[in-house]
Order: structure tokens, then C-alpha cells, then sequence
């Protein structure tokens, strides 16, 4: 490190002899923000594991891991666990599509336009509901019976 800092300016210890070093008044401090912990609206947005929050459940588009990676919980608890989800997906696809039936029906779309629109949309809305619909079944059902660990 030079003695001087910039030209035309004295360096520190020219102007206090004893200072040691002040740099790090200098530079500036980013506060870190403290860690987060997982809550579970994030872990039910972010599709993770209901037990630890951060666990991946999906290894592809439509197959679930069979054990959370991380802390190797078992997702399925029962031979038909996942038939609630379809209670699940029954609401979320509603609340997806009563709103595109009630804007088509507002602009006097035909019948069959309405028909043709409701299968477009319930095929690109099927994939995300499969998967939320199931997420949100499995954190329901770990905050209405938590698991034993």
C-alpha cells in the first residue's frame, strides 16, 4: 500500500502519526440479510418437500422422487395417498377456469368457441395444477398429522 492515497491528498498517517489502518471506514459495509428459514407458503411455491422445506419433489415434468432427497422422508404415506390431491386439483382448476368461462361468456362467444377454449386452457393449466394440487396436499396433510422423525 503507497503512502498516498490519491494526488493532492495527505495520507493518514501524515495528519495522525499513530492511526494504524482505517481503511475499512472507508469501505462501505453491505448489511447481510439474516437467513431466511423456509416457511411454508416459499416451500409450497417453490414445489419442496413438506417435512425440511427443501427438498425437491419433482425429478421431471410429471415423476415425483419417491423419498425427499434431503431428509429422506417417504412422500407417498399410503397405497392412495395422493387420491385427496385430486380434490385439490378439482378447486385449483376451477378457480382457473370459471374465470376464462365468464369472460367468453361476457363477449357472447359461441358454444363452441367456449368448448375449443376450455380444452386449450385446461390442457395448459393441467400440468401446474398436477403438481401444485399434490404439493399442497402433502403440506396439509404434514401440518394436520406431522410425521415422527
Amino acid at each position: 500500500m503507497s503512502n498516498w492515497s490519491a494526488p493532492g491528498v495527505l495520507p493518514l498517517k501524515a495528519i495522525r502519526p499513530h492511526a494504524t489502518n482505517y481503511s475499512f471506514l472507508l469501505t462501505p459495509r453491505i448489511p447481510q440479510e439474516p437467513p431466511v428459514p423456509n416457511s411454508r407458503p416459499a416451500a409450497i411455491l417453490k414445489l419442496r418437500c413438506p417435512v425440511c422445506k427443501e427438498g425437491e419433489t419433482f425429478k421431471s415434468a410429471w415423476k415425483m422422487h419417491e423419498t425427499c432427497p434431503v431428509c429422506g422422508i417417504r412422500y407417498e404415506r399410503e397405497s392412495g395417498y395422493f387420491l385427496m390431491a385430486m380434490f385439490f386439483a378439482y378447486v385449483l382448476g376451477a378457480l382457473v377456469l370459471a374465470p376464462v368461462g365468464l369472460v367468453l361468456y361476457l363477449y357472447h362467444v359461441s358454444a363452441y368457441w367456449m368448448i375449443g377454449a376450455f380444452i386449450v386452457a385446461a390442457f395448459i393449466i393441467y400440468w401446474p395444477i398436477f403438481r401444485y394440487s399434490r404439493i399442497i396436499w402433502m403440506h396439509l396433510d404434514e401440518l394436520l398429522d406431522p410425521r415422527d422423525l
